[in-house]
C-alpha cells in the first residue's frame, strides 16, 4: 500500500488520495455552482446590452432618415452606426465576459468528470483490494 499513501510534508499527516480526490470533486462541484451564477448574470447583461444597442441603432436609424430624407440608404446606415458605435462597444464587452465565463463553466465541468472518474477508480481498486 506505498503508492496508495502519501505524506503531506507541511502538514505531517498521512493522507488518503481517496480523500483528496473526492475533496477536489467537491470543490470544483461548488466552483461550478458559483460560475453558473455569475454566467447567469453576465448573460443577462449581454442581452440587455444586446437590447440596447440594438434600440438605440434604430432610434439612429430612423432619426437620420428623417433628418436627411435626400440620404441614400448606405449613407443613412454609417451614420446610425456610427452614432450607435458607444452602445455597440459596450454589447462587445459583455458579449466577451459571457462567452469567457462559459469557457470557464465548460472547462469546470470537463475538469469535474476527470475528478469523477479518478473518484470512480480509486473506489473500484480499494474494493478491488
Amino acid at each position: 500500500m506505498v503508492g496508495k499513501r502519501k505524506v503531506c510534508r507541511r502538514r505531517h499527516l498521512i493522507t488518503n488520495p481517496f480523500d483528496e480526490a473526492n475533496k477536489s470533486l467537491f470543490d470544483t462541484a461548488e466552483l461550478i455552482e458559483l460560475k453558473t451564477g455569475e454566467l447567469e448574470q453576465a448573460r443577462e447583461k449581454y442581452l440587455f446590452a444586446e437590447a440596447a444597442y440594438e434600440h438605440v441603432y434604430s432610434r439612429f436609424l430612423l432619426a437620420t432618415k428623417i433628418k436627411e430624407p435626400d440620404m441614400v440608404q448606405s449613407e443613412i446606415i454609417a451614420q446610425a452606426k456610427m452614432l450607435s458605435y458607444e452602445s455597440k462597444l459596450e454589447m462587445i464587452k459583455t458579449e466577451s465576459t459571457y462567452r469567457r465565463l462559459q469557457n470557464e463553466v465548460k472547462s469546470l465541468r470537463d475538469r469535474l468528470d476527470v475528478w469523477k472518474e479518478v473518484s470512480y477508480n480509486l473506489r473500484r481498486d480499494r474494493v478491488q483490494g
